[in-house]
């Protein structure tokens, strides 16, 4: 298969279960890279894989403490924004869910606004969002979340900031 070679270099490089991240450029943004074949087996069968947008993204995260931390923190430094528009069920039953699950209460509807985004995003570690999104993927930092009614997030949230830089002013 031609899309081999682009996931085949990984078995000499990481050991069957070691984490692999990917960072796509380009159309490669658009391929589900991890089901491709990794020697017998899919990538994703082989190895445990998460995907960043960017190097940039993945240097602010490498400056975050250990994601089992955050979770188990008391309370979890995450904040849960869903359906601010009224119309994704799906994106409130996960909200709810994730708010049971972690203990932490989930904002939905008209809760979602910018400044609720930006205070979370400025005290949580991590900001999980269900709803809309405008994807631009050339290139792929001019992407946004969005809210039919009004802009949740008048700027663009850029991910080629330096380490330890906000994504929002604080």
């Amino acid at each position: 298969m031609a899309y081999e070679a682009l996931v085949a270099p990984i078995s000499a490089y990481a050991a069957p279960q070691d984490l692999v991240c990917l960072v796509p450029h380009g159309f490669l943004h658009a391929l589900p890279l991890h089901i491709l074949p990794c020697g017998d087996e899919l990538l994703i069968e082989r190895n445990p894989v998460f995907y960043v947008p960017s190097t940039s993204v993945l240097a602010q995260l490498r400056h975050r403490p250990p994601l089992h931390k955050l979770l188990h923190a008391e309370p979890p430094a995450i904040a849960f924004f869903g359906d601010s528009c009224r119309d994704l069920p799906a994106a409130q039953q996960e909200i709810e869910s994730l708010s049971k699950m972690f203990g932490v209460p989930g904002i939905l509807h008209e809760g979602v606004t910018y400044k609720a985004v930006c205070a979370a995003l400025r005290r949580e570690q991590i900001v999980h969002i269900a709803g809309h999104a405008y994807f631009q993927g050339a290139p792929p930092d001019t992407s946004q979340p969005w809210n039919t009614t009004a802009s949740l997030l008048p700027g663009r949230l850029r991910s080629n900031l330096p380490p330890g830089r906000s994504l929002v002013p604080r």
